[in-house]
């Protein structure tokens, strides 16, 4: 092979060095690609998985002592905290107001050992949703009703500061981007049925007579 030949095998070979170097980009971009899918749809079902597993608590584990609290509430008279604390829940906090200073006694320790235990229950859930390890999406749909529910009925133990309320700050945090997503949804179900309402009633008018 004389020197023409290698020079033509070297000319052509950088001729197509430029065709297969794109290739190469293409293949390893489309690689990249396809890992990040991947990747995004193992982080997916991971936060489903874990989704489900805290629904399940929730229903198992938390439930149970969120009625052994309310029975315990039955049983006696908290007059201050059920008829002197008012609490109002705005969109992303709430303001407290007590109409007497608080007053813990010995007779209500049962009431407060069982509420300390369902709400640091209701933290530690909370907390997965919170910091994005599960789909609070995937759980809203399971359990936000009761868990808003709870948290409002618990709302003047964390405010009057019998509970430390900074400690349950992700508790709160599940608690007021569910509530608003609720409270929005049936604003949405109000709208719907107040233009139904509007579409059956009509613009009736009643034309003079010659103008018909």
């Amino acid at each position: 092979m004389g020197y023409a030949d290698v020079k033509n095998i070297l000319e052509l070979l950088y001729l197509l060095s430029g065709p297969i170097l794109a290739v190469l980009v293409a293949w390893g971009l489309q690689q990249i690609t396809v890992a990040k899918k991947n990747s995004k749809l193992i982080a997916k079902r991971e936060a489903f998985r874990v989704s489900a597993e805290q629904c399940t608590r929730f229903m198992e584990s938390i439930i149970p002592k969120m009625n052994e609290c309310d029975k315990i509430r039955k049983t006696m008279r908290w007059e201050w905290l059920e008829e002197k604390v008012e609490i109002e829940i705005l969109d992303n906090g709430f303001k407290f107001r007590s109409k007497a200073p608080p007053q813990f006694t010995d007779h209500f320790y049962p009431l407060i050992v069982a509420a300390l235990d369902v709400l640091n229950s209701l933290e530690s859930f909370a907390i997965f949703f919170t910091t994005g390890v599960a789909s609070e999406q995937l759980a809203y749909t399971s359990v936000a009703t009761t868990y808003c529910d709870q948290v409002k009925g618990m709302m003047p133990i964390i405010a009057i500061g019998a509970i430390d309320q900074k400690h349950f700050r992700h508790l709160l945090k599940l608690f007021f981007l569910w509530n608003n997503r609720l409270k929005s949804e049936q604003l949405f179900l109000t709208k719907e049925r107040i233009e139904k309402k509007i579409k059956e009633i009509g613009d009736k008018t009643i034309i003079p007579m010659g103008l018909e």
